[in-house]
């Protein structure tokens, strides 16, 4: 039976930077001033760059999205052709290996279309190896405003629910908070694996 397939995808290299720093967080949540009457609140800071990151990977698992540049590899089924490369927006492809580890050649040996969001055209195998760069940064690719309001929010929200008010959440399955999510939801990708 012929089938496509995302059987696994694996981080290579995490990011080196979030899509909002504390600044932006600090900001968002209004923290002004620290225990001691500091005009400079860094009380949370630790805590804070925890939930920096915590909430960017609850929020790329959601929308089956990269916000932060990192290296990936994927490993695809594509016996009809035509599988999305996951975890877009994609910046690079460093290699396209086949089941037995060839390194195969654009063009001759692999066809991959798109402009972000890209799919491989050929070959059609049930197997192939892909690594590749991908996620928003500030350079090139910037991150969408309502995606950035979705983190700042979902980190608000894990912020000021944080210990037992936080367990009510955690067992009744909420993976975001409601309005990450309404702000998420149209960015979300029609992705197996997301």
């Amino acid at each position: 039976m012929r089938y496509n397939d995302v059987i696994e995808v694996e981080v290579l290299i995490e990011p080196e930077s979030e899509p909002v720093n504390l600044d932006d967080v600090k900001q968002h949540l209004n923290l002004q001033f620290d225990t001691a009457g500091s005009i400079e609140f860094n009380d949370d800071d630790t805590k804070l760059e925890s939930l920096i990151t915590q909430c960017r990977e609850g929020l790329e698992q959601y929308t089956g999205l990269t916000l932060s540049p990192k290296t990936l590899k994927a490993i695809l089924r594509n016996d009809c052709g035509g599988i999305e490369i996951p975890c877009g927006p994609i910046t690079g492809i460093t290699s396209v290996n086949d089941i037995d580890g060839n390194t195969l050649t654009e063009n001759t040996q692999y066809a991959i279309r798109g402009e972000k969001f890209k799919w491989v055209e050929r070959p059609c195998s049930c197997y192939l190896a892909i690594e590749y760069t991908a996620g928003y940064d500030l350079n090139n690719l910037v991150i969408p405003a309502g995606l950035k309001r979705a983190l700042l929010e979902e980190i608000a929200f894990r912020y000021t629910n944080a210990g037992d008010q936080q367990q009510q959440f955690a067992s009744a399955d909420v993976s975001l908070c409601t309005s990450a999510l309404e702000l998420a939801a149209r960015y979300k990708r029609k992705s197996i694996i997301a």
